[in-house]
């Protein structure tokens, strides 16, 4: 939790100096958006319930119902105490869920703070229109969740996150074939066959970008006649490196593109030469679907059919804006 002498002392600046200087700007006000768990998503769907008959219903379904109330114990526990400790620091502190979060709110508000986890802090991300509005992200349940966009509830070291993660274009259905017409600097345009397109920056390179260019270990294993110990250390020791080079950080001013399950024959790629990923600092994605999205960081989806067309790049004037911390201490 938030030292509260240093929590008085938060502040940030454009450049993300480490200093406090007179041009830093105090935060006063804070939005505390919280999650809404899985337990009190679902109880939604039966507002006709008491709490005792929602819970029958559960058991009866076979849901797990001590794993979900422990989990919603964990998050709302440790949330009350995040809202607790800001207040104690002497912040102005509102708490709400996301059917709340308005633009009024976010206005409003000097500082976001999340509780919850990466979806949390995407959801609060995704609706902010200046880059001046800091961000900061509390993951809750840390025993469960990776949180790589926000702090656990107790931390001794903090990160700064630059950026959202990912969009990713395909068909709706699995099993249809998605064609685009990318385009990359340098190289012309060209009509791909593939299950979809994701392009990730350095925030997402460390969850679906990396685990679509993970090193599979099944196919070097079956597939030869060398000692299977000696293709284990190998390829172990190549993930590893792989999954090394895979991420970069949120600052990278590139994004990452990957064609996954590019089909490769001899009239696709049209014309040949384009990569199955690689970095860019710009790209564009045509669609030549009948039943497709674009969706953005998981949250948000749109059509993406065939004649739509996205241009992808990444500026510093619109970049997200999170907090960097000088010196302070958690407990």
């Amino acid at each position: 939790m938030l030292n509260q002498q240093n929590a008085r002392e938060i502040c940030y600046e454009r450049t993300f100096s480490s200093d406090c200087s007179p041009r830093g700007v105090k935060l006063k006000k804070i939005l505390l958006l919280k999650k809404r768990t899985r337990y009190e998503l679902e109880k939604l769907s039966y507002p006709q319930l008491s709490y005792d008959e929602y819970d029958r219903c559960l058991r009866i379904r076979g849901t797990d119902l001590e794993s979900l109330l422990q989990t919603t114990k964990i998050h709302q526990q440790l949330s009350d105490k995040l809202e607790s400790n800001l207040r104690n620091a002497g912040f102005q502190v509102v708490v709400i869920d996301r059917t709340q979060y308005t633009p009024d709110a976010i206005e409003w508000a000097d500082l976001i703070v999340t509780a919850g986890g990466d979806g949390t802090f995407l959801i609060a991300a995704s609706e902010i229109q200046n880059r001046d509005k800091p961000l900061l992200g509390f993951n809750t349940n840390p025993s469960k969740s990776t949180g790589y966009l926000c702090l656990p509830c107790s931390v001794n070291n903090e990160a700064v996150v630059n950026r959202l993660k990912n969009v990713f274009f395909a068909e709706k259905r699995p099993s249809l074939v998605s064609n685009f017409i990318v385009s990359l600097p340098g190289l012309p345009r060209t009509h791909v066959k593939c299950s979809g397109v994701c392009v990730s920056t350095g925030t997402g390179s460390t969850s679906w970008h990396m685990s679509m260019n993970r090193i599979s270990m099944t196919k070097p294993v079956a597939n030869t006649l060398l000692p299977s110990n000696f293709i284990k250390i190998v390829v172990i020791n190549a993930q590893k490196i792989h999954e090394f080079f895979c991420k970069y950080l949120p600052d990278d001013p590139r994004v990452h593109y990957t064609i996954r399950d590019m089909i490769v024959s001899p009239i696709t790629p049209d014309p040949s030469g384009i990569l199955p990923g690689d970095f860019t600092t710009t790209m564009s994605v045509a669609s030549k679907c009948y039943t497709a999205d674009v969706v953005v960081d998981g949250t948000h989806a749109w059509p993406f059919n065939d004649g739509t067309q996205a241009e992808l790049s990444t500026r510093p004037e619109i970049a997200l804006r999170t907090l960097h911390f000088p010196n302070l201490s958690f407990e």
